[in-house]
């Protein structure tokens, strides 16, 4: 991949979180996302998805932009394998005949399978991702869910809905409070099942109505998007899926990041191991929430922990495996 290099200002190690009385924490992290995210994300050539979701509320970032080919390809075996473990039916790739007609309108919804394959632990500290879902939900993002999909033919149509959860609050906050990422194995297109958004809808800050429910579907704009492409929004995003009429299988990693101070979906750090977290660079661990100080038991506030929490690390200190993709040298 072809990239304009990251100043070497921009490598550093982490920046320092010491506190300066005269400086506010909002101003300090404000400060951060200029003098350090903003040129990365510029050098990854990230501005246009920042417009994106600025104005539309979503955007799609093309697979030569995240990884090479066979990554994907590798990825998409793997959700396979992790079906079969489970349920113990081979997916039938060409036809879909293993999925057809399902229930659910995500297909069969496969939770928690982060620690299913080794290969997926890359993918959190992917520059390009991780730096998109940084720009939507801060430094100190947590991954609250990582779980896959498989959809066949038929089924039924994901209502028209948002992915904040919160069902009684009438106006949600105008910064999101999660944001999301549908990494595809498949192609998306006409009769694939794909996601559609409604282009603006963010800036609703609310839940669609029963009404808006039924009569949106006309202003919905469908993703079309080759295998290996992210779809990444957050959470205040109206959205909806179709149900698949195409052959085969719609095959889709989900995760979901949420800002640090709320509850994850679900607890990786209860049991990510010391010989995981050793393989992958320091801001995994945070992602995982393996230095929060919450809940408590008898314990006070751990300091160490909490000190942990604080660093912000740069996009590139990654994962080994994306060094030579992004050209990245220390």
């Amino acid at each position: 991949m072809e990239m304009t290099p990251a100043p070497a200002s921009n490598l550093k190690q982490h920046s320092d979180t010491s506190r300066d009385d005269t400086q506010s924490i909002p101003y300090q992290n404000e400060k951060l996302r200029v003098t350090q995210l903003g040129p990365e994300l510029e050098a990854l050539g990230l501005k246009e998805h920042i417009a994106d979701l600025a104005l539309y509320g979503y955007t799609i970032v093309p697979p030569e932009k995240i990884a090479p080919p066979q990554f994907f390809a590798d990825l998409k075996e793997a959700v396979l394998r992790i079906s079969h473990d489970r349920y113990g039916v081979m997916p039938d790739v060409s036809k879909g005949s293993t999925h057809s007609r399902q229930n659910g309108p995500l297909g069969q919804f496969m939770r928690y399978t982060l620690f299913d394959d080794p290969i997926f632990e890359p993918l959190l500290t992917n520059p390009v991702l991780l730096g998109l879902i940084t720009y939507l939900v801060g430094y100190d993002a947590l991954l609250s869910l990582h779980d896959a999909t498989i959809k066949g033919p038929g089924g039924v149509a994901l209502p028209l809905h948002n992915d904040n959860g919160d069902k009684t609050t009438s106006v949600f906050p105008d910064q999101p409070q999660s944001a999301n990422i549908n990494l595809i194995l498949t192609d998306y297109g006409p009769g694939s099942g794909s996601i559609a958004f409604l282009p603006g809808s963010h800036k609703f800050r609310r839940e669609p109505t029963p009404n808006e429910q039924r009569e949106m579907a006309s202003e919905m704009v469908e993703v079309n998007a080759p295998a290996g492409s992210a779809i990444i929004w957050p959470a205040n995003t109206w959205h909806t899926a179709s149900s698949r009429t195409d052959d085969g299988l719609r095959v889709t990693l989900l995760y979901d990041f949420c800002r640090g101070h709320l509850q994850t979906q679900e607890i990786f750090r209860d049991e990510v191991t010391p010989e995981i977290l050793a393989r992958n660079p320091a801001r995994f661990a945070q992602l995982l929430h393996v230095h929060g100080v919450f809940p408590y038991k008898k314990e006070d506030i751990s300091q160490e922990k909490r000190a942990e929490s604080k660093k912000r690390y740069s996009l590139f200190d990654c994962h080994e495996m994306w060094k030579p993709f992004f050209g990245l040298t220390r």
